[in-house]
């Protein structure tokens, strides 16, 4: 669940990632800062508040879980269609499928 402590943590810093990398004494210098100024939701909105954030995570699992089946089913199809674009460093197979998509039969081109 998400309180409105955790909720203050994440307006407070701009990613994970700055959690992460943040000195052990630091972090718990500026978490202990805010929860000292974070405010108690009432028991009707922090359960409200609970739903939505749930409902938002089981959304952002889902999707995460269509797209792995997605780039699954790209890197399938994306092999057996011969493009030299999978020789290029840095261009992943999506981009190639997207590319790909988007030329269609390079034949068609004259030059």
């Amino acid at each position: 669940t998400f309180g409105s402590t955790a909720m203050s943590i994440y307006n407070e810093f701009d990613s994970v990632d700055t959690l992460a990398m943040m000195d052990l004494h630091e972090l718990t210098k500026a978490i202990k800062k805010t929860v000292r100024s974070s405010y108690r939701l009432p028991k009707t909105v922090n359960d409200s508040n609970n739903q939505v954030l749930a409902i938002s995570k089981t959304n952002i699992d889902s999707l995460e879980s269509q797209i792995a089946i997605l780039d699954e089913q790209i890197s399938k199809l994306i092999v057996l269609i011969h493009n030299t674009l999978r020789y290029i460093k840095g261009i992943g197979i999506v981009c190639q499928a997207g590319i790909v998509a988007e030329i269609g039969d390079i034949d068609r081109f004259k030059n």
